[in-house]
């Protein structure tokens, strides 16, 4: 709050509407402050909702992204596999790789879940960057390639 006085009237200044329902309780009217204070709270809750929303949409946003590359990533190397007729994974990714490829809403979680011997989210990750990188490094192969044609 700030106090200040200009040809001789007295001017108080509040920013907080915290304050300002402190001053309207203090100067009697209290039916304004509790109006001003559920005002206050209303809006407190609807922000709290807005955050919640847009973190969950944002991790569901992310969550999107990076299924869909995992699933490109398999598709890319099981086509791979199919022209060459070679396996170029481990029993431990194909299983992780087929179970992602077969249910892309499922998180992390629940395909380590879902394995035979099931694993925590953190190993099922781990599968899917190795799955990443030779995807990765069979593109690299192929662009290669086709430059050296």
């Amino acid at each position: 709050m700030k106090f200040s006085e200009r040809k001789s009237q007295a001017f108080l200044y509040c920013k907080e509407s915290e304050q300002i329902a402190d001053f309207l309780t203090y100067i009697g009217a209290t039916k304004h402050s509790m109006e001003l204070m559920n005002v206050i709270i209303y809006k407190g809750i609807r922000n709290n909702v807005n955050r919640a929303v847009n973190c969950v949409s944002a991790n569901i946003d992310k969550t999107t992204r990076v299924a869909g590359k995992q699933m490109r990533d398999i598709e890319y190397i099981l086509s791979v596999e199919a022209s060459t007729k070679k396996s170029l994974l481990s029993p431990q990714l194909r299983e992780v790789a087929m179970i992602r490829r077969d249910n892309a809403d499922m998180s992390l979680g629940e395909i380590g879940e879902a394995l035979e011997l099931p694993i925590s989210k953190s190993g099922v990750n781990h599968r899917m960057k190795r799955i990443g990188e030779i995807a990765e490094g069979l593109r690299a192969i192929a662009n290669g390639k086709q430059m050296g044609n």
